[in-house]
């Protein structure tokens, strides 16, 4: 079901979320052998920019983070440049 969701598009994730946040959903992605996990770019938005907030998103491979309040003009280019490199 992951693969057919994450197939070709960026996620962006919020680091907080109920539930599951954003570093356990990358996570599970990540491990997942059925999803195509390393072309698939995510790119965290959170509030959280802390240093050890965004080195947790690097380690698990999060391929960007964005603080809050978001920029929509450089969070579409950051889109678009991620999933251009993954179409290459």
């Amino acid at each position: 079901m992951l693969n057919n969701i994450l197939q070709g598009v960026a996620v962006n994730m919020d680091g907080q979320m109920p539930e599951m946040d954003g570093y356990n959903f990358l996570k599970l992605v990540r491990q997942n052998r059925n999803v195509r996990n390393n072309a698939t770019p995510f790119i965290f938005l959170s509030a959280l920019g802390g240093k050890e907030d965004v080195l947790r998103g690097v380690e698990l491979s999060a391929n960007d983070y964005l603080l809050k309040p978001i920029d929509f003009e450089l969070l579409m280019a950051k889109v678009k440049e991620k999933v251009s490199n993954v179409n290459r």
